[in-house]
């Protein structure tokens, strides 16, 4: 039978804490690396100079 954690529980806050902060970082991680693919493409469409540092 599996025992289910308390809500208040220190070790719940703590896996909490953890799991927002992976998914705060995942989340800006994934705003840079689409924005620097969207960079990647309108310097090589617009602007006939692709940036290589994105390659």
């Amino acid at each position: 039978m599996i025992k289910k954690i308390p809500e208040s529980t220190p070790l719940k806050r703590v896996l909490d804490t953890i799991a927002w902060l992976c998914l705060a970082v995942s989340g800006v991680c994934m705003v840079i690396l689409v924005s620097s693919f969207g960079w990647l493409v309108y310097g090589r469409y617009v602007l006939n100079d692709t940036p290589t540092w994105v390659e």
